[in-house]
């Protein structure tokens, strides 16, 4: 969510009010969106950076404007693919030179982000071996098809053809982009939602109105118990589909429930459900 002050004078005391508040909670992100200089706040949902709104204002004096909240997406490969690229540039009077062969394959389990390794003969400098996975790190990070941080994906560098004379660690940070950029282009990305579980708390009579509101927000319900006249249902929604839930279920449950919501993890989703 982008947050910035009403006056342009407030704009350092908002900034170090927002470092100050995501040192107290490190699931509060705070960065800089290059192209606007906007602070940007990120948490675990709409409540979450409610709250850190609610501290500006209340703690620290600060009336901030903020923009509407936005998901956080990612991207995947959508299937493994090896392959090979030599990148070669010429500057001025100087010729640069590196060739590079990858296997990317996607993972499983898309919490584990980006893992590089290489397998690379030994004879070949260490300080290109470590420039290498560095490189394919940095390209692999820049983001996928509809401009979205990938993660999830297992690189392994199987050969690096270089030059003593002409292979830089440039050279391979070329060589890395162009060998990401073409994987990218020809076997695509999958989009990311994150998922939250969630954890409700209701009284009894309300359980059909919440059972619709999950449905019609996308949840996977996963276990109803039952405690002392209440329902506690334990369910997984995505974040996209939250949006507007904490205003609504006070109403939803007669002011008499409670929810607990944490981050549990990403899922595939289709670009159409994004775009719409």
């Amino acid at each position: 969510m982008a947050i910035e002050p009403k006056t342009s004078k407030d704009r350092e005391k908002l900034i170090s009010s927002l470092q100050l508040i995501c040192r107290e909670d490190p699931t509060l992100k705070l960065t800089q969106d290059e192209e606007t200089g906007q602070q940007i706040i990120s948490g675990m949902g709409e409540l979450h950076l409610e709250i850190a709104v609610h501290r500006l204002e209340n703690e620290f004096r600060i009336t901030p404007r903020c923009g509407e909240p936005r998901v956080a997406y990612r991207e995947t490969l959508a299937e493994a693919m090896s392959h090979e690229v030599e990148f070669v540039k010429e500057l001025a009077e100087n010729t640069f030179f590196a060739g590079l062969k990858a296997t990317l394959t996607p993972m499983d389990d898309y919490e584990t982000g980006i893992s590089v390794s290489e397998k690379l003969d030994r004879n070949i400098p260490g300080f290109l071996r470590r420039a290498v996975v560095k490189a394919l790190r940095d390209a692999l990070v820049t983001g996928g098809n509809h401009g979205y941080p990938l993660i999830g994906v297992e690189a392994v560098v199987e050969d690096l053809k270089w030059d003593s004379q002409k292979t830089t660690e440039g050279a391979v940070l070329g060589a890395a982009l162009k060998l990401v950029n073409e994987v990218i282009s020809r076997v695509g990305t999958r989009i990311l939602t994150p998922v939250m579980r969630l954890e409700l708390f209701i009284p009894e009579e309300a359980m059909g109105i919440i059972n619709n509101e999950l449905q019609n927000r996308q949840g996977s319900i996963m276990e109803i118990t039952e405690q002392k006249g209440f329902r506690k249902i334990l369910c997984l929604v995505p974040l996209a589909s939250m949006f507007g839930f904490s205003k609504a279920f006070p109403k939803l449950t007669g002011g008499r429930g409670g929810f607990v919501m944490e981050p549990h993890g990403y899922i595939p989703v289709e670009q159409e459900i994004i775009s719409g």
